[in-house]
């Protein structure tokens, strides 16, 4: 006899990006939900690059396939206004979800046009990572540093096989020990998200909001190309930078910081428990409780400034298991029980009081400085367009660290293109 239909048993699958470190600790915990539930869970992954573009083939199509889809929130407005995803207002409202005990920022990134879109899991927000054992080998003073100062310490933390650094004579740049930064410098998005901060470094930015609707392009200011020039010659002038970071994604710079290759990287929040070897599959840590992480360096009158990162929960919305999906999306980001676990095995939530609990502290004495950056960030504009915007820039970043370009022309053919997309959409100030 077959089952009624409120007793079938739902299975719901899940797309997101291949290799972080959270995607192991989700599977590690989507038995406890399937306990309580009686709803199933499948996880797909697809590699970083290519995950925009499979989640747009099977959601602009309406297959269903997919119940959830894991994304950054740079491409909400995208997703949300070509109408690919299904509001979650009902649902919150249904459930009860308890939406402001996320992160502030990390909530409002979720939203569009007065409406939820996502749920924020994730945290991918950037912090200054800085080995501190180097720095007091170095003898230098602690974090927090001017972009100067920052500078300075990167090049004296670059230290061949004999201690000296690049501005000592006889220092060999083909035996190096450790270098003073690393960061991911592929071309595209990685580029873009680690360069966001160091862009603040001097007051720089990417649009000015004139208004609703309303973005003028400055990226090319002279306070950007000023901070492009210090991040470039970094690499190019002084060989302070782990080399192979112009073409590293995350997972590499993260490796070169747990191996202690590198003495301080741009670091998204979701990997300071891997670098410390407090993550699952991070045990292999040769820096264990020697990193400490900080707000990116800034010059005053600017201030420190990191873009709000989030991987969230889009639900599309030809989904045959919208409510099955969204209950799974609540419980792994408001779950207190849950939401415990997830950090503890590695993971980075949205759900502000957690960062703060006694137990969650004394396995993690960092994860306070992680709080009080994520406090500080900045929500990335609600434009659909906002993804091409951050693509140009991430080239613009890679044209200048890798040499095709000086950071001066690269500033201002990026805004070029940028002002092009916005003119091209109908924006009356590009």
């Amino acid at each position: 006899t077959e089952k009624p239909e409120a007793e079938k048993e739902v299975t719901i699958r899940a797309i997101m990006m291949a290799g972080g470190v959270w995607v192991n600790v989700l599977r590690k915990m989507i038995p406890d939900f399937e306990a309580e539930t009686g709803i199933k869970v499948i996880i797909d992954e697809e590699p970083y690059m290519a995950l925009k573009d499979k989640a747009i083939l099977e959601m602009s199509t309406g297959t269903g396939y997919y119940d959830i889809v894991v994304l950054d929130t740079a491409w909400l407005a995208e997703f949300a206004r070509a109408g690919y995803v299904a509001s979650l207002d009902e649902y919150i409202e249904k459930y009860n979800t308890p939406i402001h005990g996320y992160i502030e920022a990390h909530r409002k990134a979720n939203q569009l046009d007065g409406k939820y879109w996502a749920l924020p899991m994730e945290i991918d927000t950037r912090a200054l990572g800085v080995n501190m054992a180097m720095v007091k080998e170095a003898g230098l003073k602690p974090p927090p540093w001017t972009m100067e100062e920052w500078a300075e310490a990167v090049i004296k933390m670059t230290v061949d096989k004999n201690g000296l650094n690049p501005t000592q004579s006889g220092f060999d740049p083909n035996n190096v020990a450790h270098y003073g930064f690393t960061y991911t410098g592929q071309a595209g998005p990685y580029s873009a998200l680690d360069f966001f901060p160091f862009m603040s470094g001097y007051g720089g930015d990417v649009l000015r909001q004139n208004g609703p609707e309303d973005y003028t392009v400055v990226v090319d200011s002279s306070e950007m190309i000023r901070a492009l020039t210090l991040y470039t010659e970094l690499h190019t002038k002084y060989g302070a930078v782990v080399p192979a970071s112009t073409t590293y994604e995350e997972q590499q710079q993260d490796t070169a910081m747990r191996l202690g290759k590198a003495a301080t990287g741009i670091v998204p929040s979701s990997h300071a428990a891997c670098i410390n070897g407090d993550a699952v599959g991070c045990e292999d840590s040769l820096v264990k409780g020697q990193v400490k992480y900080f707000p990116t360096p800034a010059t005053p009158p600017a201030e420190a400034r990191t873009r709000t990162g989030v991987w969230s929960t889009f639900i599309p919305k030809d989904s045959a298991h919208i409510d099955e999906a969204f209950q799974f999306s609540a419980w792994i980001t408001t779950n207190i029980k849950a939401v415990k676990e997830y950090i503890l095995l590695g993971g980075s939530p949205a759900w502000a009081s957690i960062w703060n609990e006694p137990d969650i502290i004394a396995k993690y004495p960092w994860a306070p400085d992680i709080k009080s950056v994520l406090d500080a960030s900045w929500v990335e504009p609600p434009l659909p367009e906002w993804g091409q915007i951050r693509q140009i820039y991430g080239e613009m970043v890679s044209e200048a660290i890798t040499g095709q370009k000086s950071p001066v022309d690269a500033a201002r053919d990026a805004a070029d293109r940028m002002r092009s997309v916005l003119k091209d959409a109908g924006y009356p100030n590009p």
